[in-house]
């Protein structure tokens, strides 16, 4: 019994001098232990997973770019346009977006008094909301990510969530501007260039300008021509460029359906008829030629089913052009630009 006792104070006493608390995982430290340098780089990589992947997906049918290849199935109720409530097709890309990258904003935004930092994760949250407002139309915005507060936040419509978030870019814009700090943090975007995060504020700013325009809001246009006489814009491309063709650090887009093999998207007839009629030369860096007719051929919009009757039983894989998932063919020869 003595000897029990003597170990159960051993354990006792190296508990208390290293201060273990069992019960906290060092895998989700809490939000104390977390930087907005370590944050950040989530937030980007949440934002380009959903735009470059789960959205880019149902979007490319929508718009009519590329169709469900003839014998592939993964996609057929998006092709078809049959899609319900019980689908979820939407879902991941607002789960991506709310408990991701747009709460990750806000630990940032928390955690910064820097103004080139605010002003890059202000961007991050306009281009988030505005990507839930071109996909769903309305959006939870003013009394969205408050937690269980507001477990069911109202949607707003479009142009209230545009209004909020042009408001709070032009603000981190002009605080920028008026002391413009150096970037401390990790960026995998522009590289902690914070006049790059100049020049793609104002341009998602051009972009909502548009669109609200479009919508009918002649006043914007005043707005416009201002952005574009004073010509403040990133130059060359918005790239993440971190990624390699290797298991685990492939792009979102690539990994998900081309480096699977699952061959899903063939060309639309509405992208093809476009290219071939204006004499795009994108056509060649978009697609390849069909196998049997050695031709860009588009597969009618919502028709799969279809084809196969229109076509005496015969449409195969091989009647239409495959969308170009890679810059290279395979051979190791970069395709034409």
């Amino acid at each position: 019994m003595k000897k029990y006792l003597l170990t159960l104070s051993a354990v006792a006493i190296a508990l208390t001098s290293c201060d273990l608390d069992i019960n906290d995982n060092p895998n989700t430290p809490d939000n104390e232990a977390i930087t907005a340098d370590l944050v950040f780089p989530s937030v980007q990589n949440a934002i380009m997973a959903t735009s470059c992947d789960i959205m880019f997906n149902y979007a490319g049918f929508f718009a009519q770019y590329f169709e469900q290849m003839p014998e592939a199935n993964q996609f057929n109720k998006i092709a078809d346009y049959s899609i319900t409530e019980s689908d979820q097709t939407i879902d991941r890309a607002y789960l991506q977006l709310y408990a991701r990258a747009l709460e990750d904003i806000d630990v940032v935004l928390g955690k910064v008094s820097n103004k080139a930092d605010i002003l890059a994760a202000t961007a991050m949250r306009a281009f988030a909301f505005q990507l839930m407002v071109d996909n769903t139309s309305d959006a939870p915005y003013t009394e969205a990510l408050k937690g269980s507060a507001v477990p069911q936040p109202k949607w707003d419509d479009g142009k209230t969530v545009y209004m909020g978030i042009i408001d709070e870019l032009t603000k981190a814009l002009a605080d920028y501007q008026a002391n413009p700090d150096a970037m401390t943090m990790t960026d995998l975007m522009f590289d902690k260039n914070a006049g790059q995060w100049e020049g793609y504020a104002n341009a998602l700013l051009l972009r909502m300008y548009f669109r609200m325009y479009d919508a009918g809001l002649t006043e914007y246009k005043d707005k416009i021509v201002a952005l574009v006489n004073d010509n403040k814009f990133f130059k060359g491309d918005v790239t993440i460029d971190i990624f390699s063709d290797q298991t685990d650090n492939r792009s979102p887009f690539y990994a998900s359906y081309y480096a699977l093999g699952t061959s899903n998207h063939c060309a639309s007839y509405p992208i093809i008829s476009y290219m071939t009629s204006t004499n795009d030369p994108r056509i060649a860096y978009c697609f390849n030629k069909s196998v049997k007719d050695d031709d860009y051929v588009g597969q009618l919009p919502g028709a799969k089913a279809l084809s196969k009757t229109w076509n005496g039983g015969d449409w195969k894989n091989s009647n239409v052009s495959v969308v170009n998932y890679s810059l290279f063919d395979g051979s190791g020869v970069e395709r034409p630009a």
